[in-house]
């Protein structure tokens, strides 16, 4: 399995002449969100359009408790916008978990992983190109942060550093939130017993 980290300070968006001949699908995870909810996902689905033949956009509602759900429900409605599929958790869980139940009933030739409030979608042509050029994983590191609490950064040093000691792999820096897959990739993740740890463990799995 072919792995590619990209890292940039700026990104830059890429200008096609001709879309590329494939279907994407694109998941994001949000969690009380309402109020930007409707303009991030026109936003993604009026940049994306123009980059592929064709593409679906998964929303994983985390277990929101403001007005997301109403929000997304009028967005898939006969009026909302086209190839949008909403999936809605009860419970909130982790990041990968919620990350992994719309990455299963993802389509596409490659899978589009993205913050939509965090990950810049204009670099997405640019990591889409190294997926097309062979690249099964391709991450994007992001220079933006979200604000965390002083106990989750501590929290997440001592398990990062633990999960370097016996993997190898930096979480930090080497398995950013920002990821293209290929088919070949989620499928492979489909045969494990248990596919959201398979998932979870990915980083460590590139070659």
């Amino acid at each position: 399995m072919q792995a590619l980290t990209l890292r940039v300070t700026q990104p830059k968006g890429v200008e096609f002449v001709t879309p590329y001949p494939v279907f994407l699908s694109l998941v994001c995870v949000v969690r009380n969100h309402a109020k930007d909810l409707e303009q991030v996902v026109a936003n993604i689905s009026r940049k994306v359009m123009p980059w592929v033949s064709d593409f679906e956009l998964t929303i994983v509602d985390n277990a929101s408790d403001d007005e997301s759900i109403a929000v997304l429900e009028r967005l898939t409605s006969a009026d909302g916008l086209p190839n949008l599929q909403v999936y809605a958790l009860t419970k909130e869980v982790d990041s990968d978990t919620a990350t992994w139940m719309g990455l299963e009933t993802a389509l596409g030739d490659f899978i589009v992983v993205i913050d939509p409030l965090l990950d810049d979608i204009d670099f997405l042509p640019t990591m889409l190109d190294e997926a097309v050029r062979g690249a099964d994983v391709v991450f994007a590191a992001n220079q933006q942060q979200i604000p965390q609490s002083l106990a989750y950064r501590i929290a997440f040093s001592v398990f990062n550093r633990v999960y370097q000691y016996f993997s190898g792999i930096d979480l930090a820096t080497e398995a950013p939130h920002y990821r293209v897959l290929s088919r070949n990739v989620v499928n492979f993740i489909l045969q494990h017993p248990q596919p959201e740890i398979r998932y979870r463990h990915l980083p460590a799995t590139g070659g």
